[in-house]
């Protein structure tokens, strides 16, 4: 697939799932605008990316953080070919045990600033550009901790239904692509002791047909795919990559 010349904005993009998309989009020639909320992480993230990335820190639960990024981003580059939502993590917590500022920072990390990444970027991207939300095979499955994580990605699915339709006229095709268990630095903090954590690990990778957790590489080339001509006829689907996690 060749993306050069094309300008790409990845929220999450300074590791795991993001960094890895940010990094198959860049050796295809594209150039790619990152966040974070670490500025170590997305200060190394800048480095690996090289002279074809941008990036900023960026609270992705605040919409004011949110458009100045954006707003910087289309300064630079003029108009955005695709945007990759892919800031997020769960905390796993049982359902008695969740607050109200669990709840809102979860739903903020989750849907809420995906949500306005879209729509803050929207006034900028290409007619026929695309927008990929990274969801989860917790959106369509029930587990446990996840009472707060699980409906947010749910949401996403149907957010991504509801913007095929009133961006169709411009012809942006809208998807998500929901991975399986990947280990990612998100993982590492849901929460939990490290045995309890590696536990969990294990668990996820026994639910999983194919027997093993994925790659960050394989949800990118999803990603990359949503967002490519070859895929010009897909729009308003779920892209499961979980090793059939949640499809039997």
């Amino acid at each position: 697939m060749d993306f050069k010349d094309k300008k790409i904005l990845i929220t999450g993009g300074n590791s795991g799932i993001g960094l890895a998309t940010a990094k198959a989009f860049a050796e295809q020639g594209a150039s790619v605008a990152i966040c974070g909320r670490s500025k170590v992480k997305l200060d190394s993230a800048l480095n690996e990316l090289g002279s074809r990335a941008m990036g900023a820190v960026v609270d992705i639960t605040s919409t004011d953080a949110i458009r100045r990024f954006v707003n910087s981003v289309a300064d630079e580059y003029k108009q955005i070919d695709a945007i990759v939502a892919s800031a997020g993590g769960a905390v796993v917590r049982p359902f008695e045990s969740v607050d109200e500022t669990l709840f809102d920072e979860d739903l903020g990390r989750n849907f809420k600033g995906a949500y306005f990444t879209a729509q803050a970027a929207l006034p900028f991207l290409s007619d026929g550009g695309s927008i990929v939300f990274i969801g989860s095979a917790a959106g369509s499955k029930g587990f446990a901790g996840m009472s707060v994580y699980g409906p947010a990605k749910a949401a996403l699915r149907d957010l991504a239904r509801v913007l095929t339709a009133e961006l169709s006229p411009r012809k942006i095709r809208v998807n998500v692509v929901s991975p399986g268990p990947v280990p990612t630095p998100g993982m590492d903090r849901l929460g939990l002791p490290d045995e309890e954590l590696e536990a969990v690990k294990q668990g996820f990778a026994g639910m999983v047909p194919l027997g093993r957790m994925g790659s960050v590489e394989e949800i990118a080339a999803a990603v990359q795919f949503l967002c490519s001509d070859t895929s010009g006829f897909i729009t308003g689907a779920e892209i499961a990559v979980d090793g059939g996690m949640a499809q039997i």
